[in-house]
């Protein structure tokens, strides 16, 4: 669940950040206006808030929806056993010891392995003081490029530690070697952003840094808890004079609009350590927001934290790597 001093923290970060919003006038979209926030619990306090209140007020209501906290057991496509990552090759980074990976400079390392599977890569990063670069992370085998992917600055590169990418493959071992293939990873950046100046990349004093996995199975019995933080905004027409023109005027459900916007990039952006960046649609209502009847408008965002709550894991075992069959003729 939602613990007390999570919710706290949360919401303290919601005052903090949202005490006053300013939104683009509808339609020029040359002007601004800014609107004071208030965050509450009680619905019955909202709409007093917004109904009696002659200042214009955005109100971001929290709750914590009970019926959405559902519990489901864990069950894996292989009769309950999942995959465990094992350790199976490690270059270990040195302290201090570091490539930046920008423009012409990239970071490269092969390896070969033993086991017939990799299931995790881990290299290992850190940020440049105000960089806003992006990462590629792309590796080859000896016919050409396998898996490229983009690791995205704040979201997947930490600030300094190993970041882990999981595969499934299933590397062919040579029968003699007792070796796959060579395979190659190549890091290097993607310009992002106002100052793409580079990813730290570590290095173990010769050479880059890497960790390779392979899978054991498992058998896992536990649940997961899924736990909902929703959040309301209400508002009324802002009327920035007595007599409103479309330049001076912005609606209840524009308004509504853009705060959401403003919440759910700011969550994405910043609350992914909480693992609460899992945002369902939102969902305005039209009798509310349309209608000159009601006095305000209101639009509701459900953010979600699946939280692991496992019980013991056995000693994982291996997957067969080989077999010899022998038979004799009578």
């Amino acid at each position: 669940m939602i613990d007390t001093t999570t919710r706290t923290t949360l919401e303290s970060l919601l005052v903090d950040n949202f005490s006053t919003v300013t939104l683009q006038v509808p339609p020029a979209l040359t002007g601004t206006l800014s609107l004071d926030c208030t965050v509450k619990y009680l619905t019955q306090d909202i709409l007093d808030e917004i109904i009696d209140e002659e200042e214009n007020l955005v109100v971001i209501g929290v709750s914590y929806p009970v019926m959405d906290r559902r519990f489901i057991r864990n069950v894996s496509d292989r009769f309950q056993q999942l995959k465990q990552h094992n350790l199976l090759s490690e270059a270990p980074a040195a302290a201090g010891d570091w490539i930046t990976v920008n423009g012409a400079v990239t970071a490269s390392f092969s390896f070969n392995v033993a086991e017939p599977n990799i299931s995790r890569i881990g290299i290992y990063t850190k940020t440049v003081a105000g960089t806003t670069s992006w990462l590629w992370f792309e590796m080859y085998n000896e016919r050409g490029l396998m898996i490229s992917r983009r690791l995205i600055f704040t979201t997947n590169i930490i600030e300094t530690g190993w970041l882990y990418l999981d595969f499934n493959m299933r590397p062919r071992i040579n029968p003699t070697t007792g070796f796959s293939e060579t395979f190659t990873v190549i890091l290097r950046e993607e310009t992002y952003g106002a100052t793409p100046t580079g990813i730290d990349i570590g290095k173990t004093g010769v050479a880059i840094a890497y960790r390779i996995y392979t899978y054991r199975y498992a058998e896992l019995v536990g649940k997961l808890n899924t736990g909902t933080m929703r959040i309301n905004v209400y508002a009324k027409d802002k009327k920035t004079t007595k007599d409103p023109s479309p330049l001076l005027f912005i609606g209840k459900d524009d308004i509504v609009g853009q705060v959401i916007k403003q919440i759910r990039e700011y969550v994405w952006s910043n609350w992914t350590q909480y693992g609460l960046n899992d945002i369902d649609s939102t969902v305005l209502t039209d009798g509310e927001t349309s209608s000159d009847i009601i006095p305000y408008g209101s639009g509701v965002m459900d953010i979600t934290l699946v939280v692991p709550d496992f019980g013991i894991v056995p000693t994982p075992v291996a997957t067969i790597k080989q077999i010899t069959i022998e038979h004799e003729e009578e």
